[in-house]
């Protein structure tokens, strides 16, 4: 499995219109996972069935809605908590500072540091390499891999 990216030309420095362009890899997904793709992944590691899984999903997304809402930071394991944010004009004195001002609740997660090291153990390849295997393989519907999790198979750059 690897982490697919494209290449893009753009400045080093966007405030400067005559700043020197240079190549970034730019993170590129291949697909977005369903919570059905999860759910089978946790039913394979776990004793729950697919539908236990999907529920437990489901679930897990219900009570962190409530406990946000509840004015509760959430937090999952050691992988990861949630908080809200809020976006909000500002005002003059503390009276005028009400929830009137209050414009967007912004929802974050915040992954722990041991999980982001992990993903930064991923490989990485372009995704020209992904569309030369799909050209050679037209009509394939197999990745090539058997994890069926979008294992990108035997694609070397």
């Amino acid at each position: 499995m690897a982490i697919f990216y494209n290449k893009t030309l753009r400045t080093s420095n966007p405030s400067d219109k005559n700043a020197e362009k240079k190549w970034y890899p730019v993170a590129k997904s291949i697909s977005p996972a369903t919570e059905k793709e999860v759910a089978k992944i946790i039913a394979d590691e776990t004793t729950l069935n697919p539908k236990e899984a999907e529920m437990a999903i489901a679930q897990a997304r219900k009570a962190i809605l409530i406990l946000l809402k509840a004015g509760r930071t959430v937090k999952l394991g050691d992988w990861a908590t949630f908080k809200v944010t809020l976006r909000a004009e500002g005002a003059d004195t503390e009276a005028e500072c009400t929830a009137a001002k209050i414009k967007e609740v912004r929802p974050h997660c915040v992954l722990s540091k041991e999980f982001r090291f992990e993903l930064q153990q991923a490989d990485f390849q372009s995704t020209k390499t992904m569309e030369k295997k799909t050209s050679k393989s037209s009509g394939s519907s197999t990745s090539g891999g058997n994890s069926g999790w979008g294992d990108p198979g035997d694609i070397t750059e």
